[in-house]
C-alpha cells in the first residue's frame, strides 16, 4: 500500500512539473458540484489515482456554501453560496461535458486550478458578470460577502 501511495505521489509530482510551464486543454466529464467555484470530474486520461478530481475555479471566488473553519463566516454568505451552488448544479448535472484548461497549477488544497469551459462559455467570467464571484488570484480575500 505505502508502495503504491509512493508511486502515485511521484506520478503527480511529474505531471504537475510536466505540465509546469505549458497550457493543456482536457476534456472532462462532471461527476459534482461541491461549491460555486469548484466541481468534480472526470478527465481523459487520467490515471487512477487522479481521477475523478476536484477542479477549483481559476482566477475567482465565491461565496462559501458552508459553515466552518474556511466557510462562510454569516447567514447571509451561506444563502449567496447556496444560491451560486444551485446555479451550478444546474447548469453543469453530473454527465456534463467540460474542458478544463489547466497552466499545471495546484492551489493550496492540492485541486486543480484551470479555467472551466461548458459549451465555449468560461464559466468563471460568467460567474463575475452574474456578480456571484469576484476576481482572486490566491491573494487575501478582499470581497466580505456578509455586506449588503
Amino acid at each position: 500500500m505505502a508502495k503504491a501511495i509512493f508511486v502515485a505521489l511521484g506520478l503527480l509530482i511529474a505531471i504537475t512539473y510536466a505540465h509546469a510551464f505549458t497550457t493543456i486543454r482536457y476534456n472532462a466529464v462532471v461527476v459534482e458540484v461541491t461549491d460555486g467555484d469548484t466541481i468534480v470530474v472526470s478527465i481523459d486520461g487520467f490515471p487512477v489515482p487522479f481521477n475523478p478530481i476536484a477542479v477549483r475555479f481559476n482566477g475567482i471566488d465565491t461565496p462559501e456554501s458552508r459553515f466552518g473553519v474556511m466557510g462562510a463566516k454569516c447567514a447571509l454568505e451561506k444563502e449567496l453560496g447556496l444560491q451560486v451552488k444551485i446555479w451550478m448544479k444546474e447548469k453543469l448535472p453530473p454527465g456534463s461535458k467540460v474542458t478544463i484548461i489547466w497552466s499545471g497549477i495546484h492551489e493550496k488544497y492540492g485541486r486543480l486550478l484551470g479555467n472551466v469551459l461548458f459549451n465555449g462559455e468560461d464559466l468563471s467570467n460568467t460567474l463575475i458578470s452574474k456578480g456571484w464571484a469576484v476576481p482572486y488570484f490566491g491573494q487575501t480575500k478582499v470581497k466580505n460577502w456578509c455586506k449588503k
